[in-house]
């Protein structure tokens, strides 16, 4: 800090009190750094458990994209180990799976990316996508942000894991979209629910990259603000990093004290909280189906409707994902 206190710091400290710990480097043989946290007694042994899965520091440095991989994790179906399960919202969990210590999940160029997982639920098999929820070149480790649906799903399945358990999942780049620094002047993230996944890693890799210049502005839409996913981290990223991350909350149901947007999605909030249409903006959708016709056209179509439509973005300034 300087040694400088002022209302700056003060409002860091704010952030930060309800999830206070210690954050330290530890120096691999392969010359990266791990942020992580130490816990009273941890040893060698379970240190791995304890690296970077709060996610209070979503941009770590112990990211590859200098490295060359021994595995492709997108040539077929892999085990994972679940290293960590993780209630973020009522009815959603951050579950943290494990990689080789010097390797990614890697889905670049074609980031943001994700995984198809199979399991055997009861005696029925299901396969499903998700999107990683973490930098796609983080080492060690990967996230999914998971909803626990009610019955006998894959969701459901997931969310009941335990740590150590495995799965088996396959690295699924998405074509739609592929971010590069510094393409755009602004990039605005329109979500709602678990659609913030594939955003979020956007979101990781504008800002993890010191030379990126892009502005970035969240919309995300939600019932209640218990369902807001990630909104302590990304509240405290917002305040770093301003003006690069800009946020609008927006609640459905919201308490009697909630000092952000209310209501739902329509043509005005877009028109405040975007970056106006232009070849230097490019703006990405994602969430329920209903949601993002709503806002861009069907999800199937290629071409832009909904309220971005009425607002002039063209075809190539919108990717529904």
């Amino acid at each position: 800090l300087g040694g400088q206190i002022n209302s700056r710091t003060v409002k860091m400290f704010s952030l930060l009190k309800n999830n206070c710990r210690v954050m330290h480097s530890v120096q691999r043989g392969s010359g990266a750094l791990l942020q992580s946290k130490f816990q009273k007694g941890a040893t060698a042994s379970n240190l791995r458990h304890s690296i970077a899965v709060d996610h209070l520091s979503p941009f770590p440095s112990n990211l590859g994209s200098d490295r060359l991989y021994s595995t492709d994790y997108t040539d077929g179906y892999h085990q994972h180990r679940l290293l960590r399960s993780k209630y973020i919202s009522p009815d959603t969990k951050l579950l943290t799976f494990e990689l080789p210590w010097d390797e990614s999940i890697h889905l670049r160029p074609h980031a943001p990316g994700g995984v198809k997982i199979r399991a055997t639920v009861g005696e029925q098999e299901h396969e499903k996508s998700y999107s990683v929820a973490s930098h796609p070149e983080l080492t060690g480790m990967f996230d999914l942000i998971v909803k626990e649906y009610p019955g006998e799903g894959l969701g459901q399945y997931l969310c009941s894991l335990r740590s150590g358990d495995e799965v088996s999942l396959w690295a699924k780049p998405r074509a739609r979209f592929e971010y590069e620094a510094n393409k755009y002047d602004d990039v605005g993230l329109i979500c709602n629910g678990t659609g913030l996944a594939p955003l979020y890693q956007v979101l990781c890799m504008a800002l993890a990259d010191r030379e990126d210049k892009t502005r970035i502005h969240l919309i995300f839409a939600n019932r209640t603000e218990e369902d807001i996913l990630m909104k302590m981290v990304m509240d405290f990223q917002a305040f770093i990093k301003k003006p690069r991350l800009l946020i609008h909350y927006i609640l459905s149901e919201p308490s009697s004290d909630w000092k952000g947007g209310t209501g739902h999605v329509d043509i005005h909030t877009l028109e405040e909280h975007l970056p106006p249409p232009s070849d230097t903006t490019k703006v990405l959708v994602c969430g329920s189906d209903g949601f993002v016709e709503l806002v861009a056209g069907d999800r199937k179509d290629l071409t832009v409707g909904g309220l971005l439509g009425q607002l002039g973005y063209s075809d190539k300034m919108v990717s529904k994902l």
